[in-house]
């Protein structure tokens, strides 16, 4: 019964776990409390969005493809031009059903 079960659980999910990155944006790195350190946007800085669609960019036989995400602020303080931000991508798949 047991076996039966487990075969269930496992045939009927297609999930994949969601992947999480920080990154700082901020004027110095090295005030930065978490790397990669990306430089302000108005200094030319990619910016958080561009910065989650390349994390989340995965390459697959049909070629690259960019999963869902959303970006969240996890900290950020004043200083310099821009303060120091760190945000948090979580990429994901939506689940198969």
């Amino acid at each position: 019964m047991k076996f039966l079960i487990l075969m269930l659980a496992i045939s009927s999910s297609t999930a994949i776990a969601d992947y999480k990155k920080q990154w700082c944006v901020g004027e110095d790195g090295n005030k930065c409390p978490v790397k990669p350190a990306y430089a302000c946007p108005q200094d030319g800085g990619p910016g958080d969005q561009a910065v989650a669609r390349s994390v989340c960019t995965i390459t697959t036989p049909d070629g690259q493809k960019v999963l869902n995400f959303r970006v969240e602020t996890m900290s950020s303080e004043g200083g310099n031009k821009c303060g120091y931000t760190v945000y948090q991508a979580t990429c994901y798949e939506p689940t198969s059903k």
